[in-house]
């Protein structure tokens, strides 16, 4: 998927990406994870991780997972949605 620099969503994940890691806890970090995936590849298709020290991507997949169903519009709509409760001012940027 080729991202289109005009769309609202893109502008978001580029913003995102942006972003001081110290500014940002791990649930929002996930919270913008699984909407991302969702956005950009639907459904989870892979098994969770089920490693002893898999802490990270069993963290990852269930932030994805739990936005199963949800369809790409609506998550990137969120996506947005979560950006401007996170950093109202980015889109001035």
């Amino acid at each position: 998927m080729v991202p289109n620099t005009n769309d609202p969503f893109w502008l978001a994940v580029s913003a995102v990406r942006q972003m001081a890691p110290v500014d940002t806890s791990n649930e929002i970090k996930l919270e913008f994870y699984g909407l991302f995936k969702q956005a950009t590849q639907g459904d989870v298709s892979t098994p969770r991780p089920d490693g002893l020290f898999e802490l990270s991507g069993k963290a990852k997949w269930d932030a994805w997972h739990s936005r199963k169903g949800m369809t790409v519009d609506a998550a990137k709509s969120a996506y947005i949605g979560l950006m401007d409760s996170h950093s109202p001012g980015w889109r001035q940027q």
